[in-house]
């Protein structure tokens, strides 16, 4: 069974591990991590939940 889920990011930039992350590379570190490919992350050791 596939999971599917959405997600509207609504702010130009996110504040997360002291870092400020822009739209596209959040987005990119949820896909990556929804897909259980953490390698693909900008920083495969933060948690998402």
């Amino acid at each position: 069974m596939s999971e599917t889920f959405q997600l509207d990011i609504h702010l130009e930039c996110v504040h997360l591990d002291d870092k400020w992350l822009s739209r596209e590379d959040l987005t990119a570190r949820i896909t990556a991590c929804s897909e259980g490919d953490s390698s693909r992350a900008p920083n495969p050791t933060a948690d998402i939940s």
